[in-house]
């Protein structure tokens, strides 16, 4: 079983398979949708890539929630067919832990099969395609450049009501210095209780 990796894509479900899951997740996630479960691994995913063979994709599919139905569908329609998690849970309004359990190093769930190291293979997106919808767009407007510069903590602007091109960093400043330079104590401030 190979690491996780980003660049590996996969084109048939059976290599994914292969390649990502050990003999005993994939006993757990044929118990889900397999009558018989073999033994010797290649014959697992024989039996996994047969029960999800053809049309009966659409009834595993349709077994998912509509959380799982929703991420199959990013995915499928993506130009990759790679899930982006962080979009997808702000594009759902799903909790951050949402995205990590799905497709990879989970508890054996459906949408294991679907999405393995965060990509659909590229032979389950072509029959997928026939019957998920396509997702909704996004909501969000993305901009490649801001107008003008936003305030930054530790940063001060001159004249920032008419320009915003002379940047200065301030440097930050402790107490002992701060009471030094307003004309206070000249020795700095000692911590702790006094002995």
């Amino acid at each position: 079983m190979a690491y996780y990796d980003n660049d590996t894509v996969y084109q048939t479900q059976a290599q994914a398979l292969n390649d990502r899951y050990t003999v005993d997740r994939l006993k757990s996630l044929a118990k889900l949708i397999c009558d018989d479960i073999p033994t010797r691994k290649a014959d697992i995913i024989a039996a996994i890539t047969g029960a999800m063979g053809g049309e009966k994709i659409k009834g595993v599919f349709d077994r998912l929630d509509r959380i799982g139905q929703h991420i199959v569908a990013e995915a499928v329609f993506a130009p990759d067919g790679k899930a982006d998690f962080r979009k997808i849970e702000a594009k759902y309004q799903l909790s951050s832990g949402a995205g990590r359990r799905s497709g990879y190093m989970s508890e054996s769930d459906l949408l294991s099969l679907f999405i393995i190291n965060r990509q659909v293979p590229a032979d389950m997106r072509g029959r997928l395609k026939t019957f998920v919808p396509m997702p909704k767009s996004d909501h969000v407007k993305y901009i490649n450049k801001l107008s003008r510069p936003w305030p930054i903590w530790g940063i001060s602007y001159r004249n920032s009501e008419t320009r915003y091109d002379n940047l200065r960093a301030r440097k930050p400043v402790n107490r002992a210095e701060r009471s030094y330079r307003s004309g206070g104590s000249r020795q700095p401030a000692l911590r702790g209780r006094p002995q």
